[in-house]
């Protein structure tokens, strides 16, 4: 009795026996084979074994003449003196960006501009910034209570601010415009022995400074009385004969004035003066003028 799998039984009828009998015993020569020899076997590997596989059928291809070989859309070549096709990077999250989207827009002086978060790549800028909202910060409690005048400078001027906080914020831009510009005016190689230096504003009362101090005394001494500083704004630029010049904005109800210690009263425009890039404590700003067309 043979199994041949496990549903199957195969069983050969010259190995029946009798109980009174023995097995009948075949002999064989040399070069016969047992009659009755049977090997286990498994069907289902026999099968697989036995069936035929599928010859995968390889598309024919025939290389192209030209060097690049375009696949998947994406150009890739074969000819390494080349440089290889690098796929543009994915799309970065609003998180992930580092600066505003950029969008052009019309600014001061017929300019147009482009806003960037970035304000601490003006170097000189952000150099003055620790000190220059330092001295904002004394400067408005002198002002307001009179204590931490240690300064004399400070203190002086804060007396001279006070009377305006009753003033309307137009009236305030004039006076602040018009008694910053009695100081003393020096160049910063002059005085610092430096081709451009931004003083602060405890700097610039206590001697003498240049355009763009002028502009930064202005802009801590109109935050103190109660401007808005994202408002404002110091703008640098170039005057039509190449001068350097720096300047300071105010936007009040949506109309930007221009506040120069060169004049005494406060423009909108003003021909004489090309903006370069202008810059707070929240954004800077790149300036550029349209091509006009004939």
């Amino acid at each position: 009795m043979h199994y041949i799998d496990g549903n199957s039984l195969l069983i050969d009828a010259s190995l029946i026996q009798t109980s009174h009998s023995a097995a009948p015993v075949t002999e064989t020569t040399k070069d016969q084979k047992p009659t009755h020899t049977l090997k286990p076997t498994n069907k289902v590997a026999e099968f697989i074994a036995d069936t035929p596989k599928p010859t995968p059928k390889l598309a024919s291809y025939k290389r192209p003449a030209d060097p690049l070989v375009k696949l998947a859309s994406l150009d890739i070549t074969t000819n390494t003196s080349r440089k290889l096709f690098i796929p543009p990077a994915l799309p970065k999250t609003e998180s992930s960006k580092k600066r505003s989207d950029i969008s052009v827009t019309p600014s001061i002086m017929g300019s147009m501009e482009v806003q960037f978060n970035d304000w601490q790549r003006v170097s000189a800028w952000n150099a003055v910034s620790v000190g220059l909202q330092h001295d904002i910060a004394i400067l408005k409690n002198c002002v307001e209570t009179r204590f931490h005048c240690a300064d004399g400078a400070i203190k002086q001027w804060a007396a001279t601010l006070s009377p305006l906080k009753q003033k309307s914020e137009y009236q305030q831009l004039v006076a602040v415009n018009n008694i910053a510009n009695r100081l003393t005016y020096t160049r910063d190689s002059v005085r610092y022995g430096r081709k451009d230096y931004w003083a602060k504003p405890s700097e610039m009362l206590a001697g003498a400074g240049d355009c763009e101090d002028y502009a930064l005394l202005k802009f801590a001494s109109l935050q103190v009385l109660g401007i808005n500083k994202g408002d404002m704004r110091i703008v640098v630029g170039q005057l039509t004969d190449g001068t350097p010049h720096a300047v300071l904005a105010v936007k009040l109800e949506n109309t930007e004035y221009i506040l120069d210690n060169r004049q005494n009263d406060i423009r909108l425009i003003d021909n004489s003066y090309i903006p370069k890039y202008s810059v707070n404590l929240s954004h800077r700003w790149t300036h550029f003028f349209a091509k006009r067309t004939s």
